[in-house]
């Protein structure tokens, strides 16, 4: 975040890391060569560094120390996934050099606070929008921007100072690991027509549009 610049900012501005996706490491490192830079109407972006990002693709990993999680502590996932991501990440001891160690739990469970950021910037956004084009819009998106209208001060406190915390054990973290390997999702493709899975490997998972009520 930040290393890339973003304008005009989001009502909450931190989820929306910038850059490139692309078909090859060497094509994301070209673009960021262009796109990386400070932009002074960006608050969050970082000062101009010297990295020479196509130049950094011509060395190895052989040494840095990566952290395989599975679950990150509590997630849950498919077997499948599981197997293939397992089988991936001992190809960074096996085939590239790469100190690996497992780590299981690396932090809390965020599910208690971090679904409310989305909705503060879903919900400031697009709450205007609804009287007029609600009956256009997809149903998971307008459920979504409805619920901020039961978020209370006190949620976004909590959330806010969670997202610190957070923050100071991440920093902590990668204090003694270079990297963080970990599957995407939990899932392959789920079910066309829904907003998300119910249920992974028959094991109910935590519906991400929802927001319990922090204030109990």
């Amino acid at each position: 975040m930040g290393r890339v610049p973003h304008y005009p900012p989001g009502p909450v501005a931190f989820l929306l890391p910038v850059g490139p996706i692309t078909r090859t490491v060497s094509d994301a490192a070209l673009m960021l060569n262009v796109m990386a830079g400070p932009d002074d109407r960006d608050q969050l972006s970082l000062p101009a560094d010297t990295t020479e990002y196509v130049a950094m693709c011509k060395g190895g990993v052989k040494g840095l120390r990566v952290a395989w999680s599975e679950t990150l502590g509590y997630a849950t996932i498919h077997p499948e996934v599981a197997r293939l991501t397992n089988a991936a990440a001992k190809a960074f001891a096996d085939d590239l050099g790469c100190h690996l160690d497992s780590v299981d739990p690396v932090f809390e469970n965020p599910e208690d606070y971090f679904p409310l950021f989305w909705i503060l910037h879903f919900g400031t956004l697009f709450r205007t929008l609804l009287p007029q084009w609600e009956r256009q819009m997809d149903p998971g998106l307008v459920t979504l921007i409805k619920q901020i209208d039961s978020i209370k001060a006190y949620d976004c406190g909590h959330a806010l100072m969670k997202r610190a915390s957070l923050w100071d054990v991440m920093h902590k973290f990668f204090q003694r690991y270079d990297l963080l390997d970990t599957p995407m999702m939990g899932i392959t493709a789920f079910a066309v027509g829904a907003d998300y899975p119910t249920e992974i490997d028959g094991k109910p998972v935590y519906p991400g549009t929802i927001v319990p009520d922090l204030s109990i």
